[in-house]
Order: C-alpha cells, then sequence, then structure tokens
C-alpha cells in the first residue's frame, strides 16, 4: 500500500502528545525539568541553586570568585512506543490520529514514571535507581516520618507504588491519624507532611513500594521533539504478509540524581 508511505503526524498532535505525557506524569511535580531542542546527547544541569553575586571593583579587590559550579551530567535515551494499525487506516489519517492522541501519552508518562527506579521497575531503564530499598511497616506513620526524616536534606515528595496505597490508607486513617489523608489517598496528599505521587509499579511492594526524597537533588531533562516513524506494506515485507503498517513515537529524556543520599527507597516489611 504505497499510500501508506506518505502517512504524517502533524507537529501539533506531537506536541499534544508529549504535553499529555508530560501532564500524566506526577513526576513532573517533583523533580527539577529541563526542556532542550536540538540533538545533544547529553546536557550539563547546576543543581547549585547559589545565588548570582555583585561586584563592586571600586570598593572590592578585582578577583574573580565563581564560588564552584556543580554541574550534574545527564545522558539522554531514546523512549519509544510502537503501535501497530491495520494497513488500510493509514488512508484514513483522522481516525489514527485520535488513537494516537488518546493510547500513547498514558504508556509513555507511565513508563517514563517507573524508569527512574531504574532496572528494578522497567528491565530496559537506563537510570541507576535509588539504591537498596528499606524494608519498613508501610502501615506505621511513625515509620514512614522516619523514613522521611533519614534523607539528606529536606524531602520534598514521595513517588508511591499504587499497589501500596492501602497500606497508606490504613496508616492514616485511624485513631488520631484519621483526618490526615482521605479514604481514597490521590496523588498530591500529604505523606508524613511531604506531598505523593503514585506509579504503577510492577514489583510488589515487599520488593518496591516507593522512594521518599529531596528531588530538588535530581533533574528530567526532556527533547521537545516527538518523533514518529511509520513502516506500512510498501516498505516491509513482514509488514506486507500482515497488512499492517507499524507507527513509532520517540521521545529522548534523560534522569539523574545529584546526591543519592538525598533518596530513600523502601519496600513493605514482609508481616
Amino acid at each position: 500500500m504505497a499510500a501508506g508511505t506518505n502517512f504524517e503526524v502533524p507537529a501539533e498532535v506531537g506536541n499534544l502528545i508529549l504535553q499529555k505525557t508530560l501532564d500524566a506524569s506526577g513526576l513532573m511535580n517533583l523533580t527539577n525539568v529541563e526542556y532542550i531542542s536540538d540533538k545533544r546527547d547529553r546536557v550539563e544541569y547546576d543543581l547549585s541553586l547559589n545565588d548570582a553575586k555583585f561586584h563592586n571593583p571600586t570598593t572590592t579587590d578585582k578577583t574573580v570568585d565563581p564560588d564552584g559550579i556543580s554541574a550534574l551530567e545527564v545522558n539522554l535515551y531514546d523512549l519509544y512506543i510502537i503501535k501497530t494499525v491495520p494497513d488500510y487506516t493509514l488512508d484514513a489519517a483522522s481516525s489514527v490520529i485520535d488513537a494516537l492522541k488518546t493510547s500513547i501519552p498514558l504508556k509513555l508518562a507511565e513508563t517514563l514514571q517507573k524508569s527512574v527506579f531504574g532496572s528494578a521497575a522497567i528491565a530496559s531503564s537506563p537510570f541507576k535507581g535509588f539504591g537498596t530499598a528499606t524494608a519498613i511497616d508501610t502501615t506505621d506513620p511513625d515509620a514512614l516520618a522516619a523514613l522521611a526524616d533519614s534523607v539528606d536534606g529536606v524531602p520534598t515528595g514521595w513517588l508511591i507504588n499504587r499497589q501500596a496505597k492501602a497500606d497508606l490508607n490504613k496508616a492514616y486513617n485511624s485513631g488520631a491519624n484519621s483526618n490526615a489523608l482521605r479514604d481514597g489517598v490521590a496523588d498530591g496528599d500529604l505523606v508524613a507532611g511531604v506531598p505523593a505521587y503514585f506509579t504503577s509499579l510492577t514489583p510488589a511492594p515487599t520488593t518496591l513500594a516507593g522512594v521518599v526524597g529531596d528531588w530538588t537533588q535530581s533533574v528530567l531533562v526532556i527533547d521537545r521533539n516527538l518523533t514518529f516513524d511509520v513502516v506500512d506494506s510498501s516498505t516491509s515485507y513482514t509488514m506486507m504478509l500482515g497488512d499492517t503498517a507499524a507507527i513509532k513515537c520517540k521521545m529522548r529524556v534523560g534522569f539523574a540524581v545529584g546526591n543519592a543520599n538525598a533518596f530513600k527507597a523502601f519496600s513493605k516489611k514482609a508481616a
């Protein structure tokens, strides 16, 4: 089907998919985010957050004090998803585009959010994760608070396995803690005074329940240029046999942590 090779996804659709992907990821509410629009394969990001300095050459000696630049090097990697559709649907581009706008963003966002835990959550993740998980009683508010207090710095957020929600409800919906969280804990609710966001991790909470940390010590780098590639029956023998077409959506992302001790991964202590 030669017509299929002319299928193109409009730039505005790519921008919409990218924005939906980012909006769907609670990670965006926690970490620093750096956007790029070029083809660099690595980015240097300054986590120092120092104030700029004034220099008055008439009253002070003319020395330069750069005060050090604590730049974090972030490598970028391709995150992609392939959607297979019947070959003939490429003639009706609008229906294919609608499918892209609804099915791709949530899967990209879910994968991106899980990938920061490293290969423990996504086998292909290139990121280091947050170290060995500490086993705690996830139904005990004191244990959760103690974990947050053990972070090197001031904790700014939790990223928690959705499977652990029931334990958090037990922790914060009994006795003196009954008003701390609603029955259905949601993204943005406070856990030990720190906002929490949830992600669908494949490992059980007894293996990986989440992480708490000072997210100012991390950065997510995102290339604004989403790309699409289309392979149909006119260009692929395999596709020709199945009368199918494949649409590949790719985004370039990077994630890095400046201070590993600023994060504490945790798991659910076995009963």
